[in-house]
């Protein structure tokens, strides 16, 4: 029998323990940049950018003729750097427990090894959201100083929130990892290879069958598919298709050889959510499999 009362204090703690992190100070900085580099661009810039919208070009779920919207949305994404904050959190989640007796603590208590997984799962999806909400501000935020008045608040709040979520299957490998060898910096490091080698599959499956294959219909199928179901590799995907389901309008039309592919990511939706809980649901059964077996 699961306790929620469980669940929820091994949260709190760490919650707590992750506030007092250096990890948080990384993560401010990272809030801070686009609305410092958006200052800027708006200080030396003789153009302007009129895009109600433009929160969506930053955050890259559409696209802009904008030169300058351009460059504003490569400064200042802060999904670009989604994956490092997902092996930062995630690397250092269970390992650092085993190492410093804490693990030993908590399950001295009434806490079942699934409650201290669960509670743990928990607390990091919580970050995770608080991060990408604030990150999702910050762009909103940079959006209105370039772009003037903004529409769409409450879907950044969102499509931000699902970026958290959709950043937890890097976490919890990356914790897995650095539980499995009980040190945090091999979890930070086999969560960038694991990131890396889907990002590599993903991306040579793509020019394959984009360019070489010469089917570029297929090619964004399967391109969508592998994005789906490896979102170690793109973390910002399901909130892509969501973002797809709410402006139908926004399929983007690319250039392949002499073919003009048109592609709307709003059917990839139910795959990319199903993608999602499938590998949420096995990186939990093994971390709490690992732990059940572990002598503590």
């Amino acid at each position: 029998m699961v306790a929620t009362r469980s669940i929820l204090a091994v949260t709190k703690f760490e919650l707590l323990r992750e506030s007092n992190k250096r990890t948080i100070y990384f993560v401010i900085i990272l809030m801070v940049f686009p609305l410092i580099v958006s200052l800027i661009i708006k200080a030396y810039s003789e153009n302007t950018i009129k895009n109600s919208m433009l929160w969506a070009v930053i955050m890259g779920y559409t696209f802009s003729e904008s030169n300058l919207a351009a460059v504003g949305a490569n400064i200042l994404s802060v999904i670009s750097w989604g994956w490092l904050i997902a092996i930062l959190f995630g690397g250092d989640l269970l390992a650092s427990d085993f190492t410093d007796g804490t693990l030993a603590l908590i399950l001295a208590r009434p806490v079942s090894r699934l409650e201290y997984v669960l509670g743990k799962i928990l607390s990091a999806t919580i970050m995770m959201v608080i991060v990408f909400l604030a990150g999702g501000l910050s762009v909103y935020a940079a959006a209105w100083i370039l772009g003037g008045p903004q529409s769409g608040f409450l879907e950044v709040l969102l499509l931000s929130t699902l970026l958290g979520i959709g950043a937890m299957p890097l976490l919890l490998l990356s914790a897995w990892f650095g539980m499995k060898f009980r040190k945090p910096l091999i979890g930070y490091v086999l969560g960038f290879v694991a990131y890396f080698v889907s990002s590599i599959a993903v991306g040579l499956a793509s020019v394959y069958y984009l360019i070489v294959g010469g089917d570029p219909d297929m090619g964004v199928k399967v391109l969508n598919l592998l994005r789906a179901f490896l979102p170690l590799s793109d973390i910002s995907y399901l909130s892509e298709t969501v973002f797809a389901k709410l402006h139908p309008e926004t399929s983007i039309t690319i250039p392949i050889g002499n073919t003009l592919v048109s592609i709307n990511q709003s059917t990839y939706l139910p795959y990319a959510l199903g993608g999602l809980v499938a590998w949420l649901i096995i990186l939990v059964i093994i971390s709490w499999y690992t732990i059940r077996k572990a002598d503590i």
